[in-house]
């Protein structure tokens, strides 16, 4: 059974209802799967289908960020959602003093929606997102998980930034509640669109919702999602956001510590949170009690989406200076960060060759790491049609121009050395332009017989690059013959498969 306890630590082994005020907090997970409350049997879909194409099954599993699958079970305290058949109109949370009001028309039955962001730095997080949807699979009080893609990259501005389809089929507008989670980095584009925000507000007036942030609080100035530090309760267990009530000035313990946030009339307050366990148990807490809790949150006003630090979006004007981008990032990256670009620089990439990257050659660095990279406005999408379900043996992504030499001009080629190696390994079985790389990385000898085609322009260009990078390389005639074949190479829109 959930159970709700003192913050404070207390010696008895039997949990009863504090007398002094002091603040609840989820401490135990159920331990059965049938709800608190309610008979309704729960069936789990497994396993899920992932929400992300998976690499391929010989390639190396990537692991997701560690605790996410706890982070998931925190849900589980929700159970008490369901609604005490004996005493109608009420919901009964054990061991918490009284009975708590129902939001109007509340079922027994509760659904999941994701709205996931697949904006291109996103991607980083994918095995991430993909382990922590399949958990809440698990947790017996929804009865159906639902996915809606938020196109944050922003491809087409004249089209909607969600799927169509899904989101119809969520059914954000109809009476039937529904637990909302907001999954995103906040850097896409997107986020500057009056369109997030708009939904935001609209959802979070019928239903709860949060957004849950991938990357750590110390990072989310760098996103759109700018938060405030608010004491809240909730007035109805497992109300909507619009049943939110700010502390009143004055009675905040850390008065004059921290700077009053105004919630004006028609405000919409919005908790965010990181993607971890300690930080859904205290949204838990919010949702299911009348305590008083401290909250990271948004306050969407109605004039439209809150004010957006300038290090939102990155910076992508055409013609900037490549090495001055270059020096900016590794002035400000991490040594893990700045390691990966470096061997992401001799790669051609997409998001499944990022990662395999990132776990054989470079495992101490995270998704953090490589969000890092994709966010700094030194790679681009090449394929934007689809680049969250990309196929592993495409290139998808591409360094600006001029990047891609400015940071190999700072590595050795032992690196471009162990990236030819590994991506000769796992890609030469499809990828006929890729066999043999490694060995002509090795002794820098440039390909003789080069063909170049639609397929394999992508990967040759790359190989190039890397090649002019190398010391007694770059003047070599065979080398010269090289960037000949691939600059004559110049398909139109129907001559895809020319040859040169």
């Amino acid at each position: 059974m959930t159970t709700l306890t003192p913050s404070t630590p207390s010696t008895p082994s039997t949990p009863s209802a504090p007398s002094d005020g002091t603040p609840w907090i989820v401490t135990t997970m159920p331990q059965e799967s049938r709800p608190v409350g309610g008979s309704r049997a729960h069936v789990p879909v497994y396993p899920p289908k992932p929400v992300f194409s998976p690499p391929p099954a010989t390639w190396p599993k990537v692991t997701p960020v560690p605790g996410t699958r706890a982070a998931a079970r925190a849900l589980h305290a929700l159970a008490v959602l369901d609604r005490d058949r004996s005493q109608p109109g009420t919901l009964h949370v054990p061991n918490a003093p009284g009975t708590h009001r129902s939001s109007p028309h509340h079922p027994s039955a509760w659904d999941l929606v994701l709205v996931i962001d697949t904006g291109a730095s996103m991607t980083a997080w994918y095995p991430t997102i993909d382990s922590f949807v399949a958990c809440t699979h698990e947790v017996p009080v929804f009865t159906d998980v639902q996915v809606v893609k938020l196109h944050s990259q922003g491809f087409d501005p004249d089209r909607s930034i969600f799927d169509k389809v899904a989101l119809e089929n969520a059914g954000l507008n109809s009476g039937r509640r529904k637990i909302v989670f907001l999954i995103t980095d906040g850097v896409g584009p997107a986020w500057r669109r009056s369109e997030v925000w708009e939904r935001i507000r609209e959802w979070a007036s019928i239903h709860p919702l949060a957004v849950l942030h991938v990357q750590p609080h110390q990072n989310w100035a760098r996103s759109a999602v700018h938060t405030h530090t608010l004491t809240l309760r909730s007035s109805e267990a497992g109300g909507a956001n619009s049943t939110l009530e700010q502390k009143p000035a004055g009675q905040e313990p850390l008065n004059g510590l921290l700077t009053p946030v105004p919630v004006n009339p028609g405000d919409v307050i919005v908790p965010v949170l990181e993607l971890r366990k300690r930080w859904l148990d205290q949204w838990c807490r919010l949702l299911l009690s009348r305590q008083w809790v401290r909250q990271q949150a948004l306050v969407v006003g109605r004039e439209g989406p809150p004010e957006i630090p300038a290090t939102a979006v990155p910076d992508r004007t055409p013609g900037a200076d490549a090495e001055k981008r270059v020096i900016e990032f590794l002035a400000s990256a991490s040594a893990e960060t700045t390691k990966l670009a470096g061997f992401l620089a001799s790669a051609p990439l997409n998001r499944h060759v990022m990662q395999l990257i990132g776990g054989q050659l470079l495992p101490t660095a995270g998704p953090g790491d490589l969000s890092e990279i994709l966010s700094s406005g030194l790679i681009r999408v090449t394929e934007p049609t689809n680049p969250d379900d990309a196929p592993y043996d495409r290139v998808t992504f591409d360094f600006e121009p001029g990047v891609r030499e400015a940071l190999l001009a700072r590595e050795g080629w032992e690196k471009s050395q162990a990236v030819a190696k590994l991506i000769e390994d796992y890609l030469s079985p499809v990828v006929g332009a890729v066999k043999g790389l490694a060995q002509r990385i090795e002794f820098r000898t440039p390909p003789d017989a080069l063909v170049v085609t639609y397929d394999n322009l992508p990967f040759v260009m790359v190989e190039r690059t890397v090649l002019q990078a190398m010391p007694l390389v770059a003047d070599s005639e065979a080398l010269r013959r090289m960037g000949m074949k691939i600059d004559a190479f110049a398909p139109a829109p129907d001559e895809s498969r020319a040859t040169v």
